[in-house]
């Protein structure tokens, strides 16, 4: 992997943010964001710069690297981007909790993916996670299964049983719940925070 390249892509989008100035929002009805104004002057070379890294670059590296322009790679080459992630799951090693953990919180966002191979493989790991929470009582890996599922946790009830039982006396957990459940079940009601967060 190539730190130059990252470099270099970086650099021309931060130039590109800089030189078509807007409200500074990725997305947005008013300016068009971020997004909409570097794709219509993004150049040949930064493109193919972006699908030259995505063959190789791996998860971590691209969450450091690239966390603010997720959207703008997965534009310019979804396949490219997608296989990021299919290839951080095959490597996936099923015996570390917390490399699952860690996967799951990295890719919740991919969820809803339209991409055959990774839709499976993600299923699976998803599948795996939610045996191994429950069994093994692991509340992290249950939380992050959660804010992976979203509200289609209702779908999974020994989860959903586990979660609500230590909701008890987790208050994140209870948060968890109550941010995705609140309207379909007056179990996930019960959360009031303390207004240390937003």
């Amino acid at each position: 992997m190539s730190t130059e390249r990252i470099s270099t892509v970086i650099n021309a989008l931060n130039e590109l943010k800089t030189n078509n100035p807007g409200c500074g929002e990725m997305f947005c009805t008013t300016c068009g964001g971020i997004f909409r104004r570097i794709i219509e002057v993004m150049g040949t070379k930064t493109i193919n710069d972006i699908k030259e890294i995505l063959k190789v670059i791996g998860l971590d590296d691209m969450d450091f690297y690239f966390k603010d322009w997720s959207f703008i790679l997965n534009y310019v080459d979804s396949k490219g981007y997608t296989s990021v992630f299919i290839r951080e799951v095959k490597k996936l090693d099923l015996n570390n909790i917390d490399a699952i953990d860690k996967f799951l919180l990295k890719t919740r966002r991919m969820n809803e993916s339209d991409d055959g191979e990774f839709s499976l493989l993600y299923g699976k790991v998803l599948k795996y996670s939610i045996s191994k929470a429950v069994a093994d009582s692991n509340e992290s890996l249950a939380e992050t299964v959660i804010l992976s599922l979203q509200d289609k946790v209702k779908d999974h009830p020994e989860l959903l049983d586990y979660a609500l039982s230590i909701s008890r006396h987790n208050s994140q957990m209870k948060r968890v719940l109550y941010n995705f459940l609140r309207e379909d079940m007056t179990e996930a009601r019960s959360y009031v925070g303390d207004g240390s967060s937003v």
